[in-house]
């Protein structure tokens, strides 16, 4: 397929792109000039981003498969907008994650003897130890469990003892990664519920994983490779660690790219959601530091300024709701913290992002999806007391659909922003 002197048809990262689009016959209209329009700017030695956002502010179709993978990719920064450089950035990106698993991964299990591993099997076959009512014993009483599942207590295979308290022993760190897994892992395993994805094992076995159980036999499953992207995260980003919430912001991420059949991609949805995410986290990362709490940039003063902009929009229903005493954190909090992914089915928060990643000042237009979503069902809240108003604000809200509330966003963005704000983005719709 040519679009003016380039033909894509063998581009190693394009031309999955366009035996997809020539397998789909049967498109309205609209959908093949969208997706025609978009291939032709990927198609570009040097990609137009900002020709390539106003394009996908208005949604990336889903009937091309790795469409949307790609230009995620794109808006998220992670792929160069010079096409020539996509082959080196992949590789050496993807290269430097493998380190990090490596560096942060690799399980003393896997340079033990073989006498400390029929030490752990064992320790599988022993009942567990009696929790006393002490706290501080309780957590002695674990950490032994740790050491001797691990095959050090006695053994003497060790130089330095694994209950050492000293903040340089290898054995401490072991034991503060093993509570960072752990923290993680406990979110990671609900992840989205309601698709089987997570739950299900991955084409590959289970390697470079931290479990209790260090003989861990079941296969890897793609909550495991959540785990491992939050965990190297919280390693390389101490300072923001990580804090329940992040696996929310991940899932679309990895959804999106482990379903992206192009052969350049496929097999890398890991790395690849790892820079995504991370690149996310740049944006968001003061919403999870709870020492910014009270500061300009923290998630207070966010829900202070969306609070600002509901009384701007709509004072009326702001005075209602400030008499009826329902502070906003009770009802953004949530919103704000996770981009609305908890708000929507996936399929649904797939279509939102296409629109906040479009736009330069994501978290500035966020706020008016809220008071979208909040205007939606004004009138359900508008007369009403305290407890009907919070069971609407946390059940009704997005029952019109996602597309309701980017119509009447897109309406308010373009009544209340500022003219600045108002340049960078061209609305097709």
């Amino acid at each position: 397929m040519y679009f003016g002197k380039q033909n894509v048809d063998n581009d190693p990262y394009l031309g999955h792109l366009m035996s997809e689009r020539k397998a789909r016959a049967s498109l309205s209209h609209k959908t093949e000039e969208t997706i025609d329009t978009l291939l032709k700017e990927l198609s570009h030695p040097l990609i137009n981003l900002h020709k390539l956002r106003t394009l996908c502010f208005s949604g990336i179709p889903d009937e091309i498969n790795g469409l949307r993978a790609l230009i995620w990719k794109l808006l998220f920064g992670y792929l160069p907008n010079n096409r020539s450089k996509w082959e080196a950035s992949l590789e050496n990106n993807r290269k430097l994650y493998a380190e990090f698993v490596e560096e942060f991964l690799s399980l003393k299990k896997e340079k033990l003897p073989l006498t400390v591993l029929k030490e752990v099997e064992k320790m599988q076959e022993e009942p567990s130890i009696m929790k006393e009512s002490n706290g501080e014993e309780v957590k002695h009483n674990e950490v032994q469990s740790y050491a001797k599942c691990i095959g050090v207590i006695s053994m003497g295979e060790e130089k330095e003892h694994p209950l050492s308290k000293d903040t340089g022993s290898d054995w401490y760190n072991y034991y503060k990664d093993f509570n960072l897994w752990e923290e993680v892992e406990k979110d990671t395993k609900r992840t989205r519920s309601e698709l089987d994805l997570f739950s299900q094992p991955t084409s590959k076995p289970l390697n470079k994983c931290l479990s209790r159980i260090l003989t861990r036999s079941e296969p890897e499953l793609h909550s495991d490779v959540l785990s491992r992207i939050l965990f190297i995260y919280g390693k390389l980003n101490p300072g923001v660690r990580y804090v329940q919430g992040m696996n929310e912001l991940l899932a679309p991420i990895y959804y999106c790219f482990y379903h992206d059949n192009n052969p350049a991609f496929k097999g890398y949805a890991e790395p690849d959601a790892f820079y995504c995410f991370s690149t996310l986290m740049g944006e968001t990362k003061e919403n999870f530091v709870k020492s910014l709490d009270n500061t300009d940039a923290g998630i207070k003063s966010r829900i202070t300024d969306l609070n600002n902009l509901l009384k701007r929009i709509d004072q009326p229903l702001w005075t209602h709701l400030n008499n009826e005493h329902v502070h906003p954190q009770f009802y953004t909090l949530r919103w704000l913290m996770l981009l609305l992914t908890q708000e929507f089915e996936l399929m649904d928060v797939l279509r939102l992002w296409d629109t906040l990643l479009s736009h330069p000042h994501k978290m500035d237009f966020l706020n008016y999806c809220c008071i979208a979503l909040i205007e939606n069902i004004r009138d359900k809240i508008i007369g009403e007391e305290f407890p009907v108003i919070m069971e609407n604000l946390q059940k009704n809200v997005t029952a019109e659909g996602v597309e309701a509330m980017l119509k009447k966003a897109i309406a308010l963005y373009k009544q209340y922003a500022n003219p600045e704000e108002m340049s960078y983005i061209v609305f097709l719709c």
